[in-house]
């Protein structure tokens, strides 16, 4: 029962765990790093690119459930039977591999390049402003669409 416990469960843990912290700062460093990039183009006026409620329910509802499922539905192959074979199974996270600081780094330069695209993309795609019925395509559009770009 200990072996199963300790061994199976310790690992899916500690697995899951280390998913859930580098993920929490990748999610956040795109959000916000699309506000700095907007930055540029706003002369640093201090203008927001979205709604204070979107930014404010960004962890809490949009991104949360993307974490719950993985919370729940992630499971590793791993039995107590093929940890009594393979020991060195659960030495992953004794010796930092899934949780490190090259795991980390590549974590945060997925993020900014991820908040690049989110950013850039759309704002070339919209640089004109006019749509194409004649509409203004405002700051509104730009952030309601990069914001469904980031979720």
């Amino acid at each position: 029962y200990q072996r199963r416990v300790h061994g199976v469960h310790g690992r899916w843990n500690y697995i899951r765990l280390t998913k859930l912290i580098v993920y929490s700062f990748y999610k956040n460093i795109v959000l916000q790093l699309t506000q700095f990039w907007f930055c540029f183009f706003n002369g640093f006026s201090g203008q927001s690119l979205y709604d204070q409620w979107v930014l404010a329910c960004y962890n809490v509802i949009f991104t949360s459930l993307t974490v719950i499922v993985y919370a729940l539905l992630d499971r590793d192959i791993l039995t107590v039977e093929r940890l009594s074979q393979f020991p060195l199974l659960y030495a992953q996270g004794q010796k930092s591999m899934d949780f490190n600081t090259r795991v980390f780094l590549e974590w945060i330069l997925n993020s900014i390049w991820h908040s690049l695209c989110c950013f850039f993309l759309p704002y070339l795609a919209y640089e004109s402003g006019i749509i194409d019925d004649g509409s203004i395509y405002g700051l509104y559009g730009h952030g309601v669409t990069m914001y469904s770009a980031l979720i």
